[in-house]
Formats: C-alpha cells, sequence, structure tokens
C-alpha cells in the first residue's frame, strides 16, 4: 500500500495535498504496521491571501504535500484556525476518513482530539517526561519488556519491539496512540492508533521503516485515545551503525 491522507480525511484536503495513512496492522498479535507521511512545507505563495470559502479550498491554500515529515508550527495554527470553523458532525466525519479501520466513539470531543492531533505534529511539540504517568521499554523481541536494549548498532529491517506498561494509573483501551519520529530529519514514521489488549496495563507495538532504519536519534511517543490525546510514555534512542 502506498500513503496518501492522514490529514486528507481528518481535515478534507482537496486532491493531491494531505497527509498519509497506511494502516495494514495484522491484529493484536503484531499491532505494528501503519505509518502516516506527515507535510512540512506551507504554500508561500498562497499563505497570505484570504482565506477562501470551502474548506477544501482553505486547505488547499495552506498545505502542500513533500514526504512525512513534521509540519511548521505556522501551519499547525493556521489549520487549526480552519478547523475551529468546522461544524463537530464534520470533524467527525473527516476522522472516520482519516482513520477508517479505527473506531473513535469513546472521543466525546473530536475537534479537541484532533486538534491534539496537529498539536503532536508541529516541531515545537514537546511533552515532558513528568507528564508521563507509564514506563516505556525497548527491545528486539517480545520476551524482553524489563530494560531497555542498546540500539546503536541495529540490522537494517530489525523490528524494534516498544513496550508500554501505564502502572496501573491511565484506564485500559483496546487501542493506542503511537508517534515514531526520526528526530534529525523530522520524518514521522509512524503517526496513528494501533490496537492492543485491552485487558492488560502492558502492551507494545513494534515497527520497522519500509526502507530500513538509518543512522540518527529517534523518539517514540504513546497517548491514551481519549479526547486531551493524554501522553502515556516516551522514550528516544540513537542508533550509531546499521547493519545489512
Amino acid at each position: 500500500m502506498n500513503l496518501k491522507a492522514i490529514l486528507v480525511g481528518l481535515f478534507c484536503f482537496a486532491s493531491g495535498y494531505g497527509i498519509a495513512l497506511l494502516n495494514a496492522d495484522d491484529g493484536l498479535n503484531n499491532p505494528s504496521q501503519p505509518y502516516n507521511e506527515i507535510d512540512s512545507k506551507i504554500l508561500s505563495e498562497n499563505i497570505n491571501k484570504p482565506i477562501p470559502n470551502s474548506h477544501d479550498d482553505q486547505f488547499n491554500a495552506l498545505i502542500s504535500q513533500p514526504n512525512g515529515h513534521i509540519l511548521s508550527q505556522a501551519t499547525i495554527d493556521k489549520i487549526k484556525m480552519v478547523l475551529k470553523q468546522m461544524p463537530d458532525h464534520e470533524v467527525a466525519h473527516y476522522l472516520s476518513k482519516a482513520f477508517p479501520l479505527n473506531n473513535f466513539s469513546s472521543i466525546q470531543n473530536k475537534k479537541q482530539f484532533s486538534e491534539r492531533l496537529l498539536e503532536e505534529l508541529s516541531d515545537e511539540a514537546s511533552v515532558s517526561k513528568e507528564d508521563m504517568q507509564g514506563k516505556l521499554v525497548l527491545s528486539r523481541n517480545l520476551s524482553n519488556n524489563l530494560q531497555s536494549e542498546n540500539m546503536s548498532q541495529i540490522y537494517k529491517n530489525q523490528q524494534i519491539v516498544a513496550h508500554y506498561d501505564t502502572l496501573g494509573k491511565l484506564s485500559k483501551s483496546d487501542q493506542v496512540f503511537v508517534k515514531w519520529v526520526n528526530k534529525d530529519s523530522g520524518e514521522v514514521l509512524l503517526f496513528a492508533p494501533q490496537p492492543v489488549n485491552p485487558q492488560s496495563d502492558q502492551n507494545w507495538v513494534s515497527y520497522a521503516p519500509p526502507d530500513g532504519w538509518k543512522p540518527g536519534e529517534y523518539a517514540i511517543q504513546y497517548y491514551q485515545v481519549d479526547d486531551k490525546l493524554t501522553p502515556i510514555a516516551q522514550a528516544d534512542y540513537t542508533i550509531g551503525q546499521v547493519l545489512d
């Protein structure tokens, strides 16, 4: 599958523009594969023009579509201005289009949830680890969920397993929202809800980029799928050498 539609569906981006969603999970035993490509560039020739009437035209005027990278704060602010004008039922409709395989019935305030999604795509997004109530352990296999492994040397197509534990401080859920980024390039590798075991405080997602890992600094963050997109846990790691 190719990538083409997160903010497209989420905010009715017109043809040729938007953000991508790949949601090819293979069930609770391996909830690891979807990832989205995120826009990072403002259309300089359009950014100062009057906002058109339709939502499609508004987004066309604000968004261009290179590859999957974090959005500038200026772009985020302009999209949020348009979002605030949308009726609630439209926001709900576009959320369902952006994430067609996910159930957001538990989200009461979908506009607030959408704004939080946008904030987490900003190049200024930051969450203090003090705000995290859970813990996250990175490993190369499912059996090690106690202590993070050193990822400085890794095979190109190695799956990294990100185990998280809410420590009983947060409500259980059948899905978790995952953000996985290359901090050096700003590339967003994974930005989507993932299915997890709803009976457990301990869950995991595994991931490897389709084109393989590259040396650099990475960050993964987990969020509850709630109105506030509440942070659960995060971890950073550095890949120094990639093995064939």
